[in-house]
Order: structure tokens, then sequence, then C-alpha cells
């Protein structure tokens, strides 16, 4: 990766002097005098036509891929523009040791602690939000694929907690940088957690009896308590869902304080627990919106275009609200060149709105589109997508510029491992947010100069779904449609040919 930056890096500087070096008129931005007449540098702004699309299945399952963010969302928000967003998580648990309780052991208690990871969505000032945990009626699929729709049923009541969020508090703890620790503890039925504690004191006995009896390790391993396979088909996980409330916030299940606790006693200890926690365990959020009574209540069909006519454009996390690029503006411009060179292609998203604490996404992908407003996904059979792919690369820098999207090398994917098709600028893959600027941009000169260069063996890459890097927030961006732009610098020879 470092090597790739740095040759991006290079090529960049060396665009750049080019640049400086093909001047405007008889002289340059510098206020040299251009020592090639012949040559003359021009620009323009390209507008890019937009709609806004709905796309289906938006991936939130936690520990998919190693490197991504995991997150437990749970709340409901009313937004203004986006509509009535409800959240709720589904994860399972298991224990994290493998010792055995002492034979005097009973149950006492049992509860569930969520560590806040300080991401909320919603409302900033404090304020009462109320949750209620369940028992899963059915197992959660470790191989399972769980996007923003999924559902698992589950009917069994296990307890409510009603607590309050100060959003803009939980903004200055991200912003402090201290390890704060927050969190929020769910007392649940005794009945579940004698169910749990039986098992454990089960376990025992079973651990005693195979190790009299000379088992292996391996052997001991498929005892039903310390086998993850068979632990979750007997306890399924649970479900948190809201109440009710003003916001949605992020609980952290990569943290040990995220945990189901059984609190005990013994003949020697009068307070004991054990922790079952939700890290490394599957989980998924599920996500519900109900648009019907904002600007985006006619956006309900996946993969149709919405709002041609309207002013603004939309992007939202997690919920597949996406805004659609139409780059043929910039084709009719590439026809149109002759003996001319880009040398700079900055795509810009400018007066994106936000707020203190309903943030836009931290990045957009540049994602391809087929003419049915599907993603371009990359066909190892097929030819045309290996012609593409090694079209848009560039051998001297080691460097692709179209590229698809897919967890390698313990790199986690832009956004998915779906193999979609993407356009990715000079030095970052995706179009990064500037909160200086209230804006997305990003040099994509490379990809653009291979765009417009005239060949038939190449696509015509035309349709782009501005897509958020991330899909465990609910962050959302609008912006103006004649804000979206493509700005072009490119040199062009005025010589005469004799």
């Amino acid at each position: 990766m470092n090597l790739w930056v740095n040759r991006i890096g290079q090529l960049t500087i060396l665009a750049v002097a080019l640049f400086f070096l093909a001047c405007q008129e008889d002289v340059s931005l510098l206020g040299y005098k251009n020592p090639n007449s012949n040559l003359k540098v021009s620009y323009v702004e390209i507008p890019i036509a937009s709609s806004v699309l709905l796309m289906d299945s938006i991936r939130t399952s936690n520990f998919t891929y190693s490197g991504e963010t995991n997150r437990l969302l749970v709340g409901t928000y009313n937004d203004e523009v986006f509509g009535n967003i409800t959240a709720s998580a589904f994860t399972q648990y298991f224990t994290n040791t493998a010792d055995t309780l002492r034979g005097s052991a009973v149950f006492d208690s049992v509860s569930l602690r969520l560590k806040y990871d300080f991401y909320t969505y919603g409302t900033a000032d404090g304020s009462g939000q109320s949750l209620s945990v369940y028992e899963l009626d059915n197992p959660i699929d470790t191989l399972g694929y769980y996007v923003n729709h999924s559902n698992i049923p589950a009917s069994a009541l296990l307890g409510t907690k009603t607590y309050g969020v100060n959003s803009t508090d939980f903004k200055k703890f991200v912003t402090d940088g201290k390890d704060t620790i927050i969190t929020l503890n769910v007392p649940l039925e005794s009945s579940f957690g004698e169910r749990i504690f039986n098992s454990a004191l089960e376990y025992r006995t079973q651990y005693i009896e195979a190790k009299a009896a000379g088992k292996t390790a391996a052997e001991i391993g498929k005892l039903m308590f310390i086998n993850p396979s068979k632990f979750s088909q007997q306890f399924k996980g649970i479900a948190i869902k809201p109440n009710s409330g003003d916001k949605i916030v992020g609980f952290d299940p990569t943290s040990a304080e995220s945990r189901i606790i059984l609190h005990y006693h013994d003949a020697k200890d009068d307070s004991l627990t054990m922790s079952l926690p939700l890290t490394t365990v599957y989980g998924f959020n599920q996500i519900k919106t109900d648009r019907s009574a904002t600007v985006l209540g006619e956006v309900n069909d996946f993969y149709n275009d919405y709002l041609v006519d309207n002013d603004n454009r939309y992007v939202q996390s997690g919920t597949g609200v996406v805004t659609k690029l139409d780059f043929s503006k910039f084709y009719e411009f590439a026809d149109t060149l002759k003996n001319s060179v880009i040398h700079s292609a900055e795509m810009v998203i400018e007066n994106v709105q936000s707020s203190p604490v309903n943030l836009p996404p931290a990045g957009l992908s540049l994602r391809m589109l087929l003419d049915n407003n599907h993603l371009n996904k990359f066909d190892s059979k097929n030819a045309q997508d290996q012609i593409d792919l090694q079209y848009f690369s560039y051998l001297s820098i080691q460097a692709a510029f179209a590229r698809y999207d897919n967890a390698a090398g313990g790199v986690p994917p832009i956004v998915e491992n779906d193999n979609a098709f993407f356009a990715a600028g000079d030095q970052i893959a995706f179009l990064p947010y500037s909160s200086t600027n209230a804006s997305y941009k990003g040099l994509w000169t490379l990809f653009f100069q291979r765009l417009a260069e005239k060949d038939s063996q190449k696509s015509r890459f035309k349709y782009f779904a501005l897509y958020p890097t991330g899909s465990k927030t609910l962050n959302r961006a609008v912006f103006p449609k004649n804000s979206i732009k493509l700005k072009v610098f490119y040199t062009k020879s005025t010589a005469v040919a004799n």
C-alpha cells in the first residue's frame, strides 16, 4: 500500500509540473512567460446529471471482515428528511473460558451489559430512551449474510430498560480522545440466567467425567457449553429493540465490557460473576425506515430513478439511499478533445448540509452501475471485464483506477466484498468528506484520463452511485444537485499543422 501511495504521489507531482509548464495564454499562472506558445491550458467545470436511487440489501453484519467497524445499533429517530428510522441489534453470546464452576455455586441474577461506542444519530440533547431485550427463537446463522432488512423472530421478553443519552457529551468523548468507558446495564429474567447457569454446572460434571475417562482436549472441546456451534443451538442469541426515544446509539460488541453477566455465589465467595461476551460472535443490525411523510416519500422501489427534478440529492448509510451520477456530459466534452491532454480532474460535491451530531458519511465510493441501475460486478469469466481491469491499470506505478471491491490480504473492502466495480482516486480509493469545507472532493485524474481515451475495446462507464463507505452508521448527506461537478484542467495544442 505504501508503494502504491508513493508512486501515485510521484505521478501526481509530475502532472502538477506539466500543468504549470503548460500555461494559459502567453503567461503562466506563476507569472512566467510561456516558453511554448503552441500550448494552451483550459479549464472546464462539467455538471454531472444525477438522481436518487434505493439500493437493496445493505450488509449490516458484524465480524465479517477483519479491520472493519463492528457496531450494534439500537434506537429510533424521526429524521425530517430521511424519515422515521428504527434500528435493532441481533447478537449471539458465548463463554470466554473453559474453566468450570465450583460444585457449591448458586445462581443469583443475570444482566446484559453494553459498552457505548459514543456513536449517535438523532437529537443533540440528553433525553430518555427505552429498549427491550428478547431471546431469539432461531439461532443466528454463522454462514449467513445479514443485511439491513434481515430479521430473526424473537418472542420471549427478557428485560426492559429506560436510559438517557446526551449526544453532545458523547461527541466530546470522541473529540477528547480519552479512553472513556460508559456502559448500560439491563437486568434480565432470572429464568433465562438460570438456564445458562445450569448448563455451566452440567458442563462441570461432563468435564470431570471426561477427564476421568482420559478424553482428549479435542473431545472435551465438543462439550456443549464450550462448543460454539452446539451452544448456539440451545442458546440462540438475543435481540435488542427500541421501545421509544429520539436517537439511535452505538454499542461496541468488540469490547470485553459488552457481555451477559451471571451473578452467583458459592461456599467460598459471596459475590462472583461469569461472563458471556459478545466479542467475535455473530450479530447484525436491522434498520427499518418509513419515508412516507418526507421529500423521499416516493423512494420505495429498488433501482428506480427518483427526484430527477428535485433541487437536492441524498445519501444515507445503512438504508440504501444513494445518489446516481450520469457522466454523459463528460463524454460529450471528451469527444471534442483533439491534440489535448487532461492534467487534472477533480470530483467535487460542495455545500453538504450537516449538523454537530448528524454527520455526513466519512467517505463516498464511486461504484459503477449497469443501465438497469444494478451494480456492475466483476466476473472473472467475462472477457470484457478482464479487458477493462487491464485498461485502467498503470503497470508502471502498480495501481489500478477501475477496481472491483473485495476483501483481500486482510484488508477490508471499501464498501462490500461483492466484486462491484468502482472508480478509484489518484491517492485515495473514495471521496473523503471535509468538515472544514462541507464538501467531498478528490483527484480522479488518472481514471478520467483513461475514460476520455478513444478506444473501442474498453467499456464507456457512464453511470455511478455515490455509496457510503460504512454501513454501521446512519450518517446522511444532503447537497444541491448543481454542486456535483467535475473540474477539469487540460492542455490543448494550438499549433497549426503544416
